[in-house]
Protein backbone atom coordinates (compact mmCIF):
# COMPACT_ATOMS: atom_id res chain seq x y z
CA UNK A 1 0.00 0.00 0.00
CA UNK A 2 1.09 3.41 -0.88
CA UNK A 3 -0.13 6.15 0.99
CA UNK A 4 -0.69 9.58 -0.34
CA UNK A 5 -0.68 12.34 2.61
CA UNK A 6 -1.00 15.38 0.73
CA UNK A 7 -3.25 17.86 -1.49
CA UNK A 8 -3.76 20.08 -4.01
CA UNK A 9 -1.41 19.90 -6.94
CA UNK A 10 0.99 17.91 -5.07
CA UNK A 11 -1.76 15.07 -4.85
CA UNK A 12 -2.69 15.73 -8.24
CA UNK A 13 1.41 14.96 -9.67
CA UNK A 14 1.28 12.14 -6.85
CA UNK A 15 -1.88 10.25 -8.24
CA UNK A 16 -1.15 11.21 -12.34
CA UNK A 17 2.77 9.99 -11.54
CA UNK A 18 1.34 6.54 -9.61
CA UNK A 19 -0.63 5.83 -12.51
CA UNK A 20 2.08 6.13 -15.07
CA UNK A 21 4.19 4.21 -13.14
CA UNK A 22 1.63 1.79 -13.42
CA UNK A 23 1.37 1.37 -9.30
CA UNK A 24 -2.73 1.94 -9.51
CA UNK A 25 -3.12 -1.66 -11.48
CA UNK A 26 -0.32 -3.43 -9.88
CA UNK A 27 -0.52 -5.31 -6.80
CA UNK A 28 0.01 -2.69 -4.99
CA UNK A 29 -2.72 0.18 -3.61
CA UNK A 30 -2.64 3.58 -3.64
CA UNK A 31 -4.86 4.80 -0.76
CA UNK A 32 -5.13 9.16 -0.39
CA UNK A 33 -6.11 10.07 2.97
CA UNK A 34 -7.74 13.15 2.47
CA UNK A 35 -9.60 13.74 -1.26
CA UNK A 36 -12.70 15.78 -2.06
CA UNK A 37 -14.31 14.79 -5.17
CA UNK A 38 -13.56 17.33 -7.83
CA UNK A 39 -9.92 16.60 -7.36
CA UNK A 40 -10.93 12.76 -8.50
CA UNK A 41 -13.34 14.65 -10.90
CA UNK A 42 -10.55 16.27 -12.10
CA UNK A 43 -7.73 13.64 -12.22
CA UNK A 44 -10.13 11.33 -14.63
CA UNK A 45 -11.25 7.88 -13.98
CA UNK A 46 -8.53 6.18 -16.03
CA UNK A 47 -5.73 7.90 -13.36
CA UNK A 48 -7.98 7.09 -10.06
CA UNK A 49 -9.05 3.36 -11.60
CA UNK A 50 -8.27 1.01 -7.88
CA UNK A 51 -7.15 3.66 -5.80
CA UNK A 52 -8.43 4.04 -2.31
CA UNK A 53 -9.41 7.31 -1.05
CA UNK A 54 -11.24 8.93 2.09
CA UNK A 55 -13.38 11.91 2.30
CA UNK A 56 -14.90 13.41 5.45
CA UNK A 57 -17.83 14.41 3.31
CA UNK A 58 -20.14 12.70 0.32
CA UNK A 59 -23.09 14.27 -0.47
CA UNK A 60 -25.15 11.08 -1.49
CA UNK A 61 -24.32 9.45 1.94
CA UNK A 62 -26.95 9.88 4.52
CA UNK A 63 -30.69 11.50 3.71
CA UNK A 64 -29.76 14.35 5.37
CA UNK A 65 -26.34 15.04 3.45
CA UNK A 66 -28.86 14.47 -0.13
CA UNK A 67 -31.01 17.02 1.00
CA UNK A 68 -28.58 19.24 1.87
CA UNK A 69 -27.02 18.93 -1.39
CA UNK A 70 -30.03 19.01 -3.22
CA UNK A 71 -30.62 22.95 -1.77
CA UNK A 72 -26.69 23.68 -2.55
CA UNK A 73 -26.81 22.14 -6.15
CA UNK A 74 -29.62 24.16 -6.82
CA UNK A 75 -27.66 27.71 -5.89
CA UNK A 76 -24.37 26.52 -7.28
CA UNK A 77 -25.28 24.16 -9.60
CA UNK A 78 -22.23 21.98 -8.58
CA UNK A 79 -22.41 19.09 -5.58
CA UNK A 80 -21.13 20.59 -2.48
CA UNK A 81 -17.55 19.44 -1.62
CA UNK A 82 -16.40 18.70 2.23
CA UNK A 83 -14.77 22.15 2.48
CA UNK A 84 -18.02 23.82 1.36
CA UNK A 85 -20.22 21.13 3.74
CA UNK A 86 -17.80 22.27 6.80
CA UNK A 87 -18.65 25.93 6.07
CA UNK A 88 -22.16 25.77 5.99
CA UNK A 89 -22.50 23.33 9.18
CA UNK A 90 -20.26 25.48 10.94
CA UNK A 91 -21.76 29.04 10.09
CA UNK A 92 -25.27 27.19 10.28
CA UNK A 93 -25.99 27.50 14.15
CA UNK A 94 -24.63 31.26 14.29
CA UNK A 95 -27.63 32.05 11.16
CA UNK A 96 -30.49 30.51 13.12
CA UNK A 97 -29.20 33.04 16.32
Amino acid sequence: MIALANAGSDFANAVKQAHEFGLTQSDKTVAALQVTLTDVASLGLEAVQGALFTASFYWDRTPETRAYAERFYALRKAMPTAYQAGVTSALTPTWRR
